[in-house]
């Protein structure tokens, strides 16, 4: 309930609240309902030796981290690297170069549906959700689809 959602964003620290508290305010069925804002971005001007020590500081990594995220200096995403490229290239090599060349992404709008169809049809991990600006706003992972067609069963 709402009264219950006050209640326990009042009981956590500022930074934490205000993030779920964002994330309340998408309808569930909705791409900004399903997402997680645990993911890795790193903007896309970086090399591979940025990226290693950024995710070699990160203490608890996100739980399904395959990807890497691109953004720009506006926080819109540019593009997206998979970990395993990341592991073979050469320190100096540019992320950007490394990027897949299908870039899908959803606003937090999108429906439940739409998502599930994206997931099955290029076989993702992790799909970006992107605000009404274009910016990275969280990712959709294939256990939050795998969790969402569990409840349908």
């Amino acid at each position: 309930s709402a009264e219950t959602s006050s209640e326990l964003l009042d009981d956590m620290n500022q930074e934490d609240a205000a993030e779920l508290g964002e994330l309340l305010e998408f309808h569930d069925s909705s791409a900004g309902g399903l997402m997680t804002t645990d993911y890795i971005a790193i903007p896309s001007t970086a090399d591979v030796e940025d990226a290693r020590k950024l995710i070699g500081s990160i203490p608890d990594l996100p739980e399904n981290f395959n990807t890497i995220f691109l953004v720009d200096d506006d926080g819109k995403l540019s593009g997206s690297v998979p970990l395993s490229k990341l592991i073979v290239a050469a320190p100096q090599e540019k992320l950007a170069g490394l990027k897949s060349e299908l870039l899908l992404s959803v606003p937090a709008d999108s429906r439940e549906k739409e998502i599930v169809e994206l997931f099955d049809k290029y076989n993702l991990l992790s799909l970006p959700v992107l605000d009404p600006e274009h910016r990275l706003a969280g990712i959709v992972t294939v256990d939050d689809i795998i969790t969402l067609l569990r409840k349908k069963s």
